[in-house]
């Protein structure tokens, strides 16, 4: 990110104004007379060119040779994160239960609606300013959901929750954790085109942080159809899920409010947890035990890498760009 520093200046007796950087206006091809969006977002403003934030994207899709459905269900999803806002769907090829797949997935999709269904065509569209989007509270609750899915664990290995209970509170999970892990992909796709590139770092936390809930969810439904194979293996992921949940609930925290300090206690604790869940496989007596561990191995592993992508943040911040704002 580029910092420059520019003074306000007066004009007329109550407004104060300030000059855009060259490269910016230049890149966006902006002149005299053009409009720009102002958001006020607390303690800074964004300053968006109208023409970029207003483009309405409209796309139309359809199965081809190359496409079965699952692909065009997977792309219905990537042209939401991309920013489109209208899709137009060609129904030929499609059956009835397709069909009803394909509106499942576009109706768990945040902000977005069937507006328009004939023969052959079904359009959605989304009906939501992204950008007024509270990224950080997005973020935050994504982290609420994953740090769920660890209370989960805890309750299963205590004997709090039944099997059948966990397999169908898991399904809502896994929608909702979905719902706020695209929202905000949406989002920063749309701040990266504007160049915002602490986004950049945001995305691909976001993308981990829901990987982890996915591979957490996987465990959840795998301790809850193998309980009576994983008796004798319970203290250690007693030990190993208390160690968890004091490390993911810490995770969404710092990626969106990265601190020098707290970011290194974090990669420090999920470097441990990589090796204690190793030390637990190492020491497992059932081939579910140690399907279990190594997924739990692989959850410490991205909770590494999403604590020094916030690591990463906050040391730019703090140690760079704190620095020469300073000189």
């Amino acid at each position: 990110m580029r910092v420059e520093s520019r003074k306000l200046q007066r004009l007329g007796t109550s407004s104060l104004v300030v000059t855009l950087p060259r490269t910016w206006v230049k890149k966006h091809g902006l002149k005299p007379g053009d409009e720009v969006f102002v958001y006020d977002e607390g303690s800074s403003v964004r300053i968006v060119p109208a023409k970029a934030a207003e483009r309405a994207s409209s796309v139309r899709i359809g199965l081809s040779e190359s496409m079965d459905v699952g692909d065009l269900l997977r792309g219905i999803t990537c042209l939401y994160i991309m920013g489109y806002n209208d899709i137009q769907l060609d129904l030929t090829g499609l059956s009835i239960s397709d069909l009803s797949r394909v509106k499942e997935v576009a109706m768990r999709l945040a902000g977005v609606e069937v507006v328009d269904e004939d023969a052959s065509t079904l359009r959605v569209r989304y009906l939501v300013d992204s950008s007024r989007l509270d990224i950080k509270l997005t973020i935050k609750s994504m982290g609420i959901v994953v740090a769920r899915v660890v209370d989960m664990l805890r309750k299963i290995i205590a004997g709090e929750l039944e099997p059948h209970d966990a397999a169908r509170t898991a399904r809502l999970i896994r929608d909702e954790l979905m719902r706020h892990q695209h929202s905000a992909m949406r989002y920063l796709v749309g701040r990266i085109s504007e160049g915002d590139s602490n986004a950049y770092a945001l995305l691909m936390g976001t993308g981990l942080l829901g990987l982890i809930g996915d591979m957490l969810l996987d465990v959840v439904a795998k301790m809850a159809a193998a309980m009576d194979e994983l008796r004798g293996d319970m203290e250690g992921f007693k030990r190993l899920v208390g160690d968890l949940a004091d490390v993911i609930p810490a995770l969404a925290s710092v990626l969106v409010s990265p601190s020098y300090r707290r970011t290194v206690e974090l990669v420090q604790k999920s470097g441990r947890l990589s090796a204690e869940a190793s030390d637990v496989a190492s020491s497992c007596r059932s081939r579910a035990c140690a399907y279990i561990a190594g997924k739990l191995e692989n959850v410490a592993r991205v909770a590494y890498i999403v604590s020094n992508i916030a690591f990463c943040s906050a040391f730019t911040a703090e140690r760079v760009e704190g620095a020469g704002a300073g000189r």
